[in-house]
């Protein structure tokens, strides 16, 4: 068997798992599960951009059972054969479209319908509150563009049946193209017709497009495409060849490329979104220089993780962490910022999710605000490289192979997942997984009783971890950091509410480092980083405190307050003092509360002095009476940029600093809300030996990637 031929370069374990999960019976508990043959679709579209409407002929070939055909409401049925039974339709979830669930006669092996509609404006998913991703039109056709989601049920499906597809769409205006999944062409002929085809089962049919300019190239077989909204061949010639770099990168980690192309699409309004072979990304996403390396290989791994391996829906949504794991994550960490990548993640984790309102990782679906990017993407992400440290590399990539090839066209949930790792694990991870996936929250962690003892040659450091709260089955890191830079790694397995820990050093042991590479999933201490914007933002409840009669800073305030955060607003001279049971803001270079917070008042961030006259700035500081708490301070010399910072701040979470010019306001400087010596996982051990002088620096840990960059970026 071909599988076996393969599995002989990973190693005999991943042979034996791949045994085990075909040969499963079907009450052994998670395993390998293959969807029933795929309904076929033969799909012909005429668009009427003018009207904002479709009119489709869909002949749907019928494999594994009947079932309810979902099409939107809306929608006008022309004709059907067989004539179709219209049941009662359901409104959807929040924010999706009405439809009507279309019955076939039973042992119906072929159903054709006609049937037109309009598209003529967003419909948009409330849900959507991030400040990135304000809005989420499931259906749209306008001049601008084209934009037809399985959300808008533009085409009849059953609930669950993934598909296959061939499609043709004419009516393409002039300059227009038009993408789907699959293998084909997105205009062709005269008069012109975009042709896509795929074999490979689908969850969901996109049809994409507007007024593009097309670029393309090769990557062996595979064909790569950017669509840009006006002539860009500079910046497609660099999509073209990262999206190269990245194929190869993901090809040697992964295994071949799932599909017959990846496309790159410049949408018609701010999008990150990811389909099977293609990505739509907004006209501002595109041009920003960091998405090349962060949301644009996240996308492009959805190909992989999400499509090829599908999602049990029901048992929680682990593909978007995993990909930012394998995207973003890996790109910082080759370029040795894993460590400040998973400190930024769990800051954003503390900063946005307060414990009342956490939720598990079996309920995540996707994101709409940012505590549901903090767990779903967040949680899911530090749970996948906790399991990569425990196994470590060699093995965890032969995991990720074994599963790609073998769940292909299938889907997975996260029992499936502790299958897979199990076999190459050092102990069942039955608990783990219970309290990553079923549990709401995270672990908290303390040292405590941290003692050095000489022992004539080297010395022996000793103290006790522990697990607050309910105890997580968790692998802890402790660092101890000795003379000339030298460092003494271990690992403590806390499986329980504590556990004692013993160290041997050679040299004299200066500083003790609990978890420093941050590579337990949990939840930092306030003292452990510099508090930030994120801090902030995330806090439930706030006071703004702005300067009497200045309208300029209420457009920041009333903004803020609009998007639903519980802001409070008090002016200056109203207030008695400081709250110390909310977040602050202060707004006004001459609001006297800025001084009594312990702001300066300094035009320079970061080293760079803001110009005067037409600059604004934005520092925040810990509260003065509670650590975990934060104090923010805004200040611009020009009212048109008020509305510019209101609109933009929210997206710098992790910055506790910044400086900007001009109305817009365009950013100049930055300082990051790093890592802090005033954690209480830092322990100054050096002080115990009567060592005189402060606490060294901690000395990073030398580590190789998950895999190294098929070429430099």
């Amino acid at each position: 068997m071909n599988h076996l031929r393969y599995l002989r370069f990973v190693s005999p374990w991943l042979a034996t798992l791949f045994v085990i999960a075909l040969a499963a019976p079907a009450n052994a508990g998670p395993r390998l599960r293959k969807l029933p043959p795929p309904p076929h679709h033969a799909v012909s579209v005429q668009l009427d951009i003018a009207a904002a409407s479709i009119e489709v002929e869909d002949v749907i070939t019928l494999k594994g059972g009947v079932g309810q055909l979902e099409l939107a409401a809306h929608l006008e049925i022309l004709s059907s054969e067989p004539e179709l039974s219209a049941l009662d339709g359901a409104p959807g979830d929040e924010g999706t479209v009405a439809t009507v669930l279309l019955q076939p006669p039973a042992g119906t092996e072929r159903v054709a319908i006609r049937y037109r509609g309009a598209y003529g404006s967003k419909q948009v998913d409330p849900r959507g509150r991030l400040a990135d991703d304000a809005r989420r039109p499931l259906g749209t056709i306008e001049t601008d563009g084209l934009f037809l989601s399985g959300g808008s049920h533009w085409l009849p499906m059953m609930e669950g049946r993934p598909v296959t597809f061939e499609l043709e769409v004419s009516g393409l205006p002039d300059g227009w193209h038009v993408i789907s999944s699959g293998e084909g062409t997105s205009r062709d002929g005269e008069p012109a017709r975009a042709r896509w085809s795929t074999g490979v089962s689908m969850e969901q049919v996109y049809l994409v497009g507007g007024p593009l300019e097309r670029y393309v190239d090769r990557f062996g077989e595979i064909e790569t495409l950017a669509y840009f909204r006006k002539p860009e061949p500079v910046l497609a010639a660099t999509y073209l060849e990262t999206t190269a770099q990245y194929l190869e990168m993901y090809r040697q980690l992964l295994g071949e490329y799932p599909y017959e192309k990846f496309a790159m699409v410049e949408n018609f309004w701010e999008t990150g979104y990811g389909m099977p072979s293609f990505t739509v990304l907004g006209s501002r996403v595109v041009r920003f220089p960091f998405i090349l390396h962060s949301s644009y290989p996240h996308e492009l791994l959805h190909s992989y993780w999400g499509h090829a391996v599908g999602v049990d829906w029901e048992t929680g949504n682990w593909s978007e962490g995993l990909t930012t794991y394998l995207g973003d994550h890996l790109i910082q960490e080759q370029r040795a910022r894993g460590a400040e990548y998973r400190h930024d993640i769990l800051k954003r984790y503390a900063d946005y999710v307060e414990r009342a309102e956490d939720f598990p990782l079996r309920d995540f679906r996707s994101r709409y605000d940012a505590e549901t990017q903090a767990v779903g993407y967040g949680k899911t992400l530090m749970g996948f490289h906790m399991i990569r440290r425990l196994l470590g590399d060699r093995n965890f990539t032969g995991v990720l192979k074994s599963v790609y090839k073998v769940q292909r066209g299938r889907t997975m949930g996260f029992g499936d997942w502790r299958v897979a790792v199990e076999a190459p694990a050092p102990y069942d991870l039955g608990a783990f997984f219970k309290a990553w996936v079923d549990r709401p929250g995270a672990p908290v962690l303390e040292v405590e009783g941290v003692e050095v003892a000489g022992l004539g040659r080297g010395f022996r450091v000793t103290g006790t971890l522990k697990n607050t709260g309910a105890p997580w089955p968790l692998e802890v890191p402790i660092t101890v950091t000795s003379g000339g830079e030298v460092t003494t790694n271990q690992i403590v397995r806390l499986h329980g509410e504590s556990a004692d820990f013993e160290i041997l050093v050679e040299t004299a042991p200066l500083r003790l480092d609990v978890d420093p590479e941050f590579d337990v999933f949990r939840r930092l201490d306030p003292q452990e980083s510099a508090p930030s914007l994120g801090t902030l933002f995330g806090s439930s409840r706030s006071l703004a405190i702005v300067p009497d009669d200045s309208p300029r800073y209420r457009t920041i305030v009333d903004a803020w307050t609009g998007a639903g955060r519980a802001m409070e607003t008090v002016e200056a001279s109203q207030l008695k003092a400081l709250p110390a049971d909310r977040a602050v803001w202060i707004l006004g270079a001459e609001n006297p509360w800025a001084a009594k917070a312990g702001f300066g008042a300094s035009r320079s961030v970061d080293g760079q002095r803001l110009p005067a006259g037409d600059a604004s700035r934005v520092e925040v500081r810990r509260h003065p009476d509670r650590a975990d708490l934060a104090v923010g301070w805004i200040w611009t010399d020009r009212d048109a940029a008020a509305p510019g910072l209101a609109r933009k701040l929210p997206h710098y979470g992790k910055y506790s600093a910044l400086g900007f010019v001009g109305d817009e306001p365009r950013n100049t400087a930055k300082v990051r809300a790093g890592r802090s010596d005033d954690s209480p996982l830092v322990i100054h051990v050096g002080s115990l030996l009567g060592q005189m002088g402060g606490l060294p620096d901690y000395v990073p840990e030398s580590r190789a990637p998950l895999v190294k960059a098929s070429a430099p970026f």
